[in-house]
């Protein structure tokens, strides 16, 4: 699970980066 949340907040990352 704390797999999916790094995850998560990886793409998050992402989308606001843009």
């Amino acid at each position: 699970i704390q797999l999916g949340s790094s995850f998560l907040q990886s793409v998050l990352s992402c989308v606001r980066s843009l």
